[in-house]
């Protein structure tokens, strides 16, 4: 009796396991094509010690063709008017080489979109910059 249930019981794990290494090739390829593609990424640095800056970043392509920048676990000091900028340059805030993203609202992760005119190549640097006192509190660069 204690082998026939033993039997049983092996018999349905082994057909379990084999349904389960059948993989439909076609719905294999359908979820693939639904993954956003992660295009760079960079992790934030401190620029100014009374303002510690930390968390990843990655710039994301989504399948209907737009960019988003996806921050994760960003931390940073507090201060007035603090902007999300995307630079040329790194350390330095400088008018002509950087463009607002936007103010930054959050820590934590969250996601902004980015508008498809910018060229990451040729603005890689994001910047946690607060405009007050001119002071660039980290930064991030994508690659």
């Amino acid at each position: 009796m204690k082998t026939i249930a033993i039997t049983v019981c092996m018999s349905i794990l082994l057909v379990a396991c084999i349904r389960n290494e059948k993989v439909n090739p076609q719905s294999q390829t359908v979820a693939m094509d639904l993954v956003d593609d992660t295009l760079k990424m960079g992790s934030f640095v401190t620029k100014d010690a009374g303002h510690p800056t930390s968390g990843n970043l990655y710039l994301i392509k989504k399948k209907d063709g737009t960019r988003i920048l996806q921050f994760e676990n960003l931390t940073t000091g507090a201060g007035p008017d603090v902007d999300i900028l995307i630079s040329k340059v790194d350390n330095t805030y400088q008018a002509n080489s950087v463009i607002k993203l936007d103010d930054l609202k959050y820590s934590g992760t969250f996601v902004l979109d980015l508008p498809n005119q910018i060229d990451v190549t040729e603005y890689p640097i994001v910047m946690i910059w607060c405009k007050e006192y001119n002071i660039v509190f980290g930064t991030s660069k994508l690659q």
